[in-house]
This record gives C-alpha cells, sequence and structure tokens, in this order.
C-alpha cells in the first residue's frame, strides 16, 4: 500500500497489486461527505434525532468513518458504524496514513482530526473480539470485523439491519466479488425498511 493525496489535501491509499486508489483522486475528504455521508442523506436524519445502523463495507484508509463520526458527533442522532474489513494490511497501511503529518496542513479544517478519531476507535475495536463497540464520543459507537463481507452478514444476527450502507469497494474490474449479484442480494437484505 502507498500513500497517495488527493485534490482536496487529504492522503488516500493506492492498493499494491491493482494500483487503484481507496478514494477519488479529487478528494478523499469530499468523496466521504458528498458520495456517502450527504449521499445517504444522513445529516437530515441525525439532525432529526434519529438513531442510524450504518454498515460499511471497506473501511481503510477511514475517511468514511471519519466523516460519519465527525458530523453526528454534532448533531442530536445517535450513530452505530459496523465496519468491514478484510485486509489488516490495508488497515495498518490506514493507521500509517493517519500518523504522517505531512499532509495536515493542506487538508480542509476538521478532516485530520476526524480522522485521528476515527483510527482511534478503529485501533481500540481490532483489539476487541470481531463486533466488540468502542465509544467514539457522545452518541456515536463504532465495531470492527476483520473478515469479507460475505461471511461476516452470516454471521450476523439474522433479523439485524442498517438504516446505511456505505459499499466502498474497489471497482468491479479489480474486485468483482463485491459486486456480484448474490453479494449485492444478501446486502440489500440487511437494510431496513426505511434504509
Amino acid at each position: 500500500w502507498r500513500q497517495m493525496v488527493t485534490g482536496d489535501g487529504c492522503p488516500t491509499l493506492v492498493h499494491p497489486t491493482h494500483g487503484e486508489p481507496c478514494h477519488d483522486t479529487r478528494g478523499a475528504w469530499a468523496e466521504a461527505n458528498q458520495l456517502h455521508v450527504f449521499g445517504c442523506d444522513l445529516p437530515r436524519r441525525l439532525l432529526r434525532g434519529e438513531r442510524i445502523r450504518l454498515l460499511e463495507v471497506g473501511s481503510a484508509p477511514g475517511w468514511n468513518i471519519a466523516a460519519a463520526c465527525a458530523l453526528a458527533s454534532s448533531l442530536p442522532g445517535s450513530l452505530e458504524v459496523t465496519a468491514l474489513e478484510r485486509s489488516p494490511e490495508a488497515l495498518a497501511a490506514a493507521f500509517e496514513l493517519g500518523s504522517d503529518r505531512s499532509w495536515r496542513g493542506g487538508a480542509p479544517s476538521g478532516a485530520p482530526a476526524a480522522l485521528d478519531r476515527a483510527h482511534a476507535a478503529l485501533k481500540e475495536a481490532s483489539k476487541l473480539p470481531s463486533g466488540g463497540w468502542v465509544n467514539v464520543g457522545g452518541e456515536v459507537r463504532v465495531r470492527l470485523w476483520m473478515q469479507p463481507a460475505a461471511s461476516m452478514l452470516s454471521e450476523l444476527d439474522p433479523g439485524e439491519r442498517f438504516d446505511a450502507v456505505f459499499l466502498d469497494s474497489f471497482s468491479p474490474g479489480v474486485e468483482p466479488e463485491a459486486w456480484e449479484p448474490d453479494f449485492l442480494f444478501a446486502l440489500g437484505g440487511r437494510v431496513a425498511p426505511e434504509g
């Protein structure tokens, strides 16, 4: 895994084999907020005081969790993030990315601190048995499953549903299993009726 600074000054990771970056090269923080957080209507729902259960498939380098948790910590609702990451190497590289101080001066205000909080929660969660909750602060908590999403979905309580899903896998050309109809059907079966 190598680091790459994106257009908004925030770094992302580049896959060591196929060379695809984890985020849009125009901006990792911007993508996390625009595509995922606002794309799933989290601001409005959290502002109304809702309890949001979020599933993220592909959690390294941590920007999506950082953006969701930063937003939730400033609004009346609550957020429970179930993070899935199958690659311990990607997660370790994400933590190195966060500890690198060279990019922080060029990043949007609040982004480095949000990533620090997300990484701290993921590090703590990685020391717990899969599915153990870590409090990020206030009404925000995170749990981490270090395994492929398909097998993790089968281990969850059959009745557990999510209000939003961040499917942040690599493109279908390099990670086709994340886009298989059977997997997408199983993932869709975990979305709550209003999700």
